[in-house]
């Protein structure tokens, strides 16, 4: 049976240690010491006070006797139907967590995470002049929105779009019959994905012609920088419109290629022209700089809007994850992708790179590598800093400004290339083809390998 083969044993074996440790470092549910009239928090290990015990284990009752009451008044006045229900406080564990406080400026303000921080900066604008050049060169959040959710975890995208655009180049027979396998330093190279229904062979040879060697070559840096197993994808972007505007640029495939080999090109120059790309893809053709992208998006978002009292209701309605990561957070992105690319180009290596982790987007806590979003001040360290005087200020409002060209409808486009895109598919046979695209010769001998 496949569950007694070592490597199972093996992995099950690790899965219930993981269990053990689990229950050690938080509460044991199984232990006769608890009190059994108290409610405890399996995770923090905690009881939890009686208002919240009370509501939680009696919530059905509640639920029931409110309903009750409900239809009692209904049918004592007809028109009680149609009026509003009182909210009813309900408590559960998160009543019971303690909020981090931190002292600012001798003030103690709660530490929040909000996706409309944009929108709330312009607002503080109408009162203050805010320089918001400068303040969008910083991050501004404790984690990029553009490539993860305000929970810290990372965005992530249907990666097998990435494969099904390319399979739309060729079309691929099955073999009618395999009677042996023989390899030779000449080969045609075929990729066996799927199952059952969707198994198919894909001719990685033919596809290689089709695409040509630049584009090839480019794919494993591709899906690396716009999303793959180890980096995060940018919010709502995708694989399908990326790849279009990558094929249309040699020079972005160029960079791109050269993510998986920094040391021997101009790093400066490759960094400069994937920001172009980044831009390119955020429908902003004319800018070259993540920055300025986010500044002009940010103003001709709300330009149109801005007349007085009518605009300030919408302020708080601008998602930060609308907009490109900062300078800051794109270097970290790039670095994660030339260091995953480095390895993939490389893996027919005994060492696929000397690169570290810890110079490449990541960093090392408690023995574990968590994602490096950005060096430096997430916020300026002093209002000073962000605040126009009067005698060098700049109106970045002007609904008239045509200094940045927008691709039509940004939304529309997204929409568009994203509507089959949804994150309920994550399986990642495409990597294996675009490494075979990478590498692929060709000449007139056929292999068929099944991965």
């Amino acid at each position: 049976m496949a569950d007694l083969e070592p490597n199972r044993i093996k992995k099950s074996t690790l899965q219930l240690q993981q269990f053990i440790n689990g229950i050690e470092k938080n509460l044991n549910p199984f232990t006769t010491d608890l009190e059994s009239e108290l409610l405890y928090n399996i995770s923090s290990g905690e009881a939890v006070a009686e208002s919240i015990r009370d509501c939680l284990l009696n919530v059905e009752s509640i639920g029931s006797t409110l309903r009750q009451s409900f239809i009692a008044e209904c049918a004592v006045d007809k028109s009680r139907f149609e009026l509003a229900i009182k909210r009813n406080k309900m408590y559960t564990f998160t009543d019971s967590m303690k909020k981090k406080k931190v002292t600012v400026a001798g003030k103690v303000q709660e530490v929040r995470k909000q996706r409309d921080l944009f929108g709330r900066l312009l607002g503080l604008s109408f009162e203050q002049q805010i320089n918001i050049e400068k303040v969008f060169t910083y991050p501004l959040t404790p984690v990029p929105l553009s490539l993860c959710h305000i929970d810290g975890n990372i965005c992530k995208t249907n990666k097998s779009i990435l494969m099904k655009c390319l399979e739309q180049k060729i079309e691929s027979e099955k073999p009618e019959r395999i009677d042996a396998v023989i390899i030779d330093g000449s080969i045609k190279v075929w990729l066996e994905v799927g199952v059952g229904n969707a198994q198919r062979y894909i001719n990685v040879t033919k596809m290689y012609e089709s695409l040509g060697k630049t584009l090839s070559s480019s794919l494993p840096g591709f899906h690396a920088l716009t999303g793959c197993y180890f980096n995060p994808a940018f919010f709502r972007k995708g694989k399908k419109r990326p790849l279009s505007i990558l094929k249309g640029c040699e020079d972005y495939q160029k960079s791109i290629i050269n993510l998986a080999k920094l040391e021997q090109s101009d790093t400066q120059q490759v960094f400069e022209i994937l920001e172009v790309f980044i831009c390119h893809m955020y429908s902003m053709k004319k800018v070259r700089n993540v920055n300025e992208a986010r500044v002009a998006m940010f103003t001709r978002m709300y330009a149109d809007n801005i007349s007085g009292n009518f605009f300030k209701p919408m302020v708080k309605n601008f998602d930060g994850s609308a907009v490109p990561p900062c300078q800051s957070e794109l270097h970290q992105q790039i670095l994660r992708a030339s260091y995953i690319s480095t390895i993939w180009r490389n893996a027919h290596s005994k060492y696929p790179t000397i690169l570290s982790p810890n110079d490449s987007g990541w960093e090392e806590v408690d023995g574990l590598y968590e994602f490096r979003w950005f060096e430096g001040d997430q916020l300026p360290t002093f209002v000073n800093e962000v605040v126009i005087q009067s005698d060098e200020g700049e109106d970045y409002s002007n609904p008239d400004s045509d200094a940045v060209e927008f691709e039509n409808g940004i939304d529309e486009i997204d929409d568009r290339y994203d509507k089959d895109e949804a994150d309920d598919e994550y399986y990642d046979d495409n990597i294996r083809l675009e490494l075979a695209l990478a590498t692929v010769f060709k000449e007139n001998k056929t292999i068929y390998i099944a991965v």
